[in-house]
């Protein structure tokens, strides 16, 4: 695919913004300049990429895998460097704690943001490079069986029981707040339980197998959209999931992926929404994400809203806060900072072939597998919450030629991913694996990109399919109607 529209009525888009960004630029301070100009580039680059996008499908591609992906890889990259300049450009204590401690100046934030800039470039420009010319109309999945949806239903109850007996054996809090004391409870609590609890607690929990059922649950009802009582049951799940959520500050990441995964679903299955829709479904989003993250901390619902009111009467509730994307970029700077120092030196090369150790459980190296997490804080002179991602492995390995790879070797995955799924739509699984795969795409940043992709279908997504696949029987029902039925080996 070409990378650049053809469409006249896209660059009077690109054109205005140009326009606009460049007032913008020319209207602030050099310091500002130095943090601003990142920005306007990711940002220019990510319109560029959603105008061609939009132009191919004719539409704005809201269930995109990529969009979804540039999407998230924008996020990761502008909110913490706009955080900075709304901030006068200082770090006071409520920020991430390396970024108080280590005081960057302006052109340093603007100068390490490229990192981010370049990541996100060689992605998208992968991506659109890779995919195919063209597009066969994507085919509603036919309606699964009885039995498969029992088969899901007993293990959702099954791993939701595992996750509970976990927990409160454990003590563990549900939504502990990065960088906080209990933060570390729950990591050291989880690190004591025996290597094969500890695996199978990763594959089913943390955006693994739970997750996929729960999200194939969810096209269930709304491949029987028609139906009153499947919309009833669809509204009052999501209304609890909301509920439970604010009363409780339950695992917001996994309510925000629920929800993402239903408007995609019902852009997809129900009625295409616009672009202006789908903004403001986005934002709504990403304020509940900040929310949900500025009020969790107290014991109960009455602590957690002080803290929301406290935080607004303070003016912190907008830009002064530690979040998210602040503790993920401020993990990379001082990781970045350390290299610079010479601290680095003798950093564990298994760092360097992460993707490739991991895949492989611990039962069969020679060698025990680091603790990035652990390694980390040993490393630093400012410790907080660390999350290894493609920057970090950049950082610690080949700098940004490492960086420009991993991303166009992203793209070509996620590209290729696209390709599969519009081929065989009409299966049920396939749908199933494109839509869990794009809900996690955001780990195309807050992770290590290529073995979490690998991992989830590997580790998460095929068990599943097997044992699904078991319990129904092994068996498969084809009609002129519909592709599949039941999971089946041969899909």
């Amino acid at each position: 695919m070409y990378i650049f529209p053809k469409n006249r009525k896209s660059y009077y888009i690109l054109f205005g913004c140009i326009l606009i960004a460049g007032l913008f630029f020319w209207g602030i301070d050099e310091n500002a300049r130095y943090v601003a100009a990142p920005i306007i580039v990711a940002s220019g680059g990510s319109i560029l990429f959603f105008l061609r996008l939009t132009e191919f499908r004719k539409a704005f591609p809201l269930g995109d895998l990529g969009v979804i992906s540039v999407l998230a890889l924008l996020c990761y990259t502008i909110i913490p460097p706009i955080q900075y300049l709304l901030s006068d450009m200082t770090y006071a204590e409520s920020h991430a704690r390396q970024l108080f401690f280590l005081k960057p100046s302006a052109h340093e934030i603007g100068a390490f943001t490229w990192w981010y800039v370049l990541y996100l470039l060689s992605f998208l420009i992968s991506y659109l490079l890779f995919l195919p010319n063209h597009e066969k109309p994507i085919k509603i999945p036919c309606q699964p069986e009885n039995r498969l949806v029992l088969a899901l239903l007993i293990l959702f109850c099954v791993f939701s029981s595992f996750l509970m007996i976990v927990s409160s054996s454990l003590g563990l809090e549900t939504a502990p707040t990065y960088g906080s004391e209990s933060m570390y409870i729950v990591y050291e609590a989880l690190s004591s339980l025996p290597l094969i609890l500890r695996q199978a607690y990763g594959l089913i929990v943390s955006n693994g197998m739970i997750l996929i059922v729960q999200i194939s649950l969810l096209l269930v009802l709304f491949l029987k959209w028609k139906n009153k009582v499947y919309r009833y049951i669809l509204f009052l799940w999501l209304f609890l999931l909301f509920i439970t959520n604010i009363l409780f500050m339950g695992n917001r990441t996994t309510f925000i992926l629920i929800f993402m995964a239903s408007i995609l679903m019902y852009n997809q299955f129900v009625k295409p929404l616009n672009l202006i829709k789908a903004l403001a479904l986005a934002l709504f989003l990403l304020c509940i994400f900040f929310m949900i993250g500025i009020m969790r901390g107290g014991i109960d619902l009455a602590e957690n809203l002080q803290n929301l009111k406290t935080n607004a009467e303070s003016d912190l509730l907008s830009f002064n806060q530690a979040n998210e994307f602040q503790v993920l970029f401020g993990g990379n700077y001082d990781l970045l900072w350390m290299k610079e120092a010479g601290r680095l030196q003798d950093a564990p090369s298994q760092l360097i072939c992460y993707d490739l150790v991991m895949l492989v459980p611990q039962q069969f190296l020679p060698f025990e597998k680091i603790n990035v997490q652990t390694w980390y804080l040993n490393q630093s002179t400012c410790p907080s919450y660390f999350m290894f991602n493609p920057i970090s492995q950049a950082i610690i390995g080949f700098g940004w030629v490492e960086l420009v790879l991993r991303g166009c070797l992203l793209g070509f995955m996620l590209a290729k991913l696209r390709g599969w799924y519009v081929k065989h739509s009409a299966s049920f699984w396939v749908t199933l694996v494109y839509f869990y795969i794009t809900i996690i795409s955001y780990y195309a940043i807050r992770g290590t990109a290529i073995y979490v992709l690998l991992a989830s279908t590997l580790y998460r997504f095929i068990p599943l399919y097997v044992l699904v696949w078991v319990m129904t029987g092994c068996r498969r029902r084809v009609s002129a109607h519909c592709t599949v039925a039941l999971p089946s080996v041969s899909n």
